[in-house]
Order: structure tokens, then sequence, then C-alpha cells
């Protein structure tokens, strides 16, 4: 079992007092942009989505799977956050199998020297991580499809759309910036610079 071999990948314990514990210690831990995100895989139209959510910022990226959730396009989703400054040292995400892998775990964990931790896909108190921000993008999807104007937008490209305007609404815990801008600090209309993420300790 590569979770009980290695210190990098950690299983969250299944009693709800340790569930609470570390999601508080998990969160609370988080001082930067590059601490910790929250992952998971969802589905719109047949058409599979990776999603991360940024636990400091509230910054969303969402990239369309090639075909159902697997390793290899766990991977790719996480070579397109390390493109977009948006992969963290530590990275929360359920017992799917997409997740529980061995390619996953050597590029996440031993090439990138992140950490992941584990949970169980429906605690409770993981829903505000991303369970929520997932609920937010579908029902958005649903409503932007009965409108006219997005007739023409493909299941990917309205899915990033809506993503986008998660991004750029104010966040009250933000004191009301907007998770873009909290993140990169500058301006969306701005190109948005690639850090090298050649080491994240």
């Amino acid at each position: 079992d590569i979770w009980a071999k290695s210190p990098g990948a950690t299983r969250v314990k299944q009693s709800s007092h340790n569930k609470v514990s570390t999601s508080t210690e998990l969160k609370h831990g988080c001082k930067s942009v590059q601490d910790l995100s929250a992952w998971d895989s969802f589905m719109i139209d047949n058409v599979w989505f990776g999603v991360s959510k940024n636990q400091r910022s509230k910054l969303v990226a969402v990239q369309e799977y090639e075909g159902a959730p697997s390793a290899r396009n766990t991977i790719r989703f996480a070579n397109y956050l390390r493109r977009h400054a948006l992969l963290t040292r530590k990275i929360f995400c359920d017992c799917g199998p997409e997740f529980l892998n061995r390619l996953v775990f050597m590029l996440l964990v031993m090439i990138l020297f992140c950490q992941m931790f584990v949970c169980a896909s429906q605690a409770k108190w993981s829903t505000g991580s991303v369970e929520r921000t997932v609920g937010t993008i579908k029902h958005a999807y649903v409503k932007h499809r009965k409108c006219s104007l997005f007739s023409g937008y493909s299941t990917p490209d309205l899915a990033h759309h809506i993503v986008c305007c998660i991004n750029e609404r104010p966040i009250r815990a933000l004191d009301y910036q907007t998770p873009f801008k909290h993140h990169y600090c500058l301006d969306p209309i701005l190109p948005i610079p690639c850090a090298d993420f050649g080491n994240l300790n």
C-alpha cells in the first residue's frame, strides 16, 4: 500500500472527531496561495472535469478530461495547474480511483514534492472545500443552457466561462476582492504570470 509506506501521503482518519480536527488544522494552517487546494472530479452533459479550489485565494480552476476520470487525466490536470501557477504544496482530495493511483502518487509526492490528504467522499465537513463549488458550477450550467446567448457554447467552453465568472466575483472573506485578483495580485485584463514550480518545498 503506497499510502502506508510514504510520509508524503496522508489518509485522513474516519472518526468524526479526527475529521473535524484534521480539516480545521489544514485550513487554519493555510497562510499562502501555495499552501492548500482541494481537488475533485465531476460530470456535466457526459463530459468529465477536474476541478481545483485554492483554500487561500478561493480561486477555482477546471479542465475537461479525455474520457472518464483516470490517473492519466489527473496527471494532465496537475500539469495544467502547474503551468498556470495553481499547484499547491498540499492537496486535499477524496478516495476516487483517479487520485489513489501509483502514477499520480509518484508525480505529485515524489517529483513535485506535494503532500496529499485523502478524505471520505461524503464527509460533511469537506463540502465547503470544493463540493459546494461543484454544485454552483452545475447549477449555473443548467441556467446558462436555457439562455439563447450561450447556445453556441460547447460544454467545456461554457464550464470555463462559468468558472471565470466565479473567479471574478468579489468575496467577503477576501475583503471583497475577487479570487483572481487575490491570487495573482493583478487585474484580470493583464497577462497571467506563469511561475516555475521546479521545487515546491
